[in-house]
């Protein structure tokens, strides 16, 4: 889809225009779906209190539910709140594994929930506290996200590039550099320019780290790709 693509602008067109169609009639099993995908294609720019309160969810709705925190996380992710995403993908996991769904929303939160431990990980760390039971929690939910993305393609490159900044951390360059060239490699198959730009910036960061002459050209084109992406996302506002 336009989201898996890269094209992050159309995507939160189609999902917008979709949204309200499900509002309209009423729709919220689909509106769910399409608030997730608006506030993840916008990449958490969306006013998130605003457009939660037009769907509602039944009991029992767990697909719906697991819509509802993807796009909350999303959110907060985007404000910095690392302890708030990471809460939300805990709960949207723990619906998942309790109801064994096997969809595309298990990898993509399994590699969302790597992520965000990484990134929580680090802002506790930036503040003067341990986070090594966190970080622990990463590297196995980064090796499990690997394992499921065998089952679901389109999350194979964030897996992989998850994983491989696991073996950095590790201090296992080449392992990581190798996890992460394949990453490159499948986005670049699926056409996922997104996915495609931000393994090729943990690439160049990561030839930088083995003493790399040409690794500051590979960065610095790697971040252009991204922020001409997220640019646009951020233009059509």
């Amino acid at each position: 889809n336009l989201l898996r693509s890269g094209d992050l602008v159309e995507a939160a067109k189609e999902s917008r225009e979709l949204l309200h169609s499900c509002v309209r009639h009423d729709d919220n099993f689909n509106g769910t779906l399409a608030l997730s995908y608006l506030t993840q294609s916008c990449l958490g720019q969306t006013p998130l209190d605003e457009l939660v309160g037009s769907v509602r969810l039944h009991p029992g709705h767990h697909l719906g539910h697991t819509c509802l925190l993807i796009a909350e996380s999303c959110w907060h992710t985007r404000h910095a709140r690392t302890e708030e995403a990471l809460s939300t993908l805990e709960k949207a996991w723990e619906i998942c594994r309790c109801n064994q769904y096997l969809t595309p929303f298990n990898g993509w939160v399994v590699s969302d929930l790597a992520s965000s431990l990484r990134r929580h990980a680090e802002a506790v760390e930036r503040q003067g506290s341990p986070a090594a039971t966190i970080r622990r929690r990463w590297h196995r939910m980064a090796r499990f996200a690997k394992r499921l993305s065998w089952f679901l393609p389109p999350e194979r490159p964030h897996a992989l590039r998850e994983l491989g900044l696991v073996y950095a951390h590790r201090g296992r360059l080449r392992k990581a550099l190798k996890l992460v060239d394949k990453s490159c490699q499948i986005a670049e198959q699926q056409k996922a320019r997104y996915e495609h730009a931000q393994s090729l910036l943990v690439q160049g960061e990561l030839q930088k780290a083995m003493g790399d002459p040409s690794a500051d050209d590979h960065i610095r084109m790697a971040q252009e790709k991204i922020d001409q992406i997220e640019r646009a996302v951020v233009d059509v506002m």
